[in-house]
């Protein structure tokens, strides 16, 4: 017997991604993986912005609509955690680690 005759039409279309009525869908492994891809190719300094960002219960879209002395406490703060992500990185060999200082020089710009 093999596998495909184990769980019938029904798994051999949920592991490819289609479902019953044929249509192709993306599976919750998929959407998983692509979230998991997605956060792996960030540099610290994206990571360390996007923290200090939920720390504020901020989206994009709230940052860019705060007043500007507003957002320069923000920004203060990201270059801060940045530069603190990157220095714990530089020894590990992480990605993104010494190439990153450009960006969270740059970051206080952002807005």
């Amino acid at each position: 017997m093999t596998i495909g005759a184990i769980g019938g039409a029904s798994a051999a279309s949920q592991t490819s991604g289609v479902s019953a009525s044929g249509t192709t869908g993306r599976t919750a492994f998929d959407q998983i993986l692509e979230a998991f891809k997605k956060e792996a190719a960030k540099t610290p300094a994206e990571r360390a912005r996007d923290d200090v960002l939920k720390k504020h219960n901020l989206t994009e879209d709230s940052y860019r609509a705060l007043p500007p002395e507003q957002k320069k406490v923000i920004d203060q703060e990201i270059a801060t955690a940045a530069q603190r992500a990157m220095q714990a990185d530089k020894g590990k060999g992480f990605k993104g680690a010494e190439s990153a200082s450009p960006i969270a020089e740059g970051l206080t710009g952002i807005g």
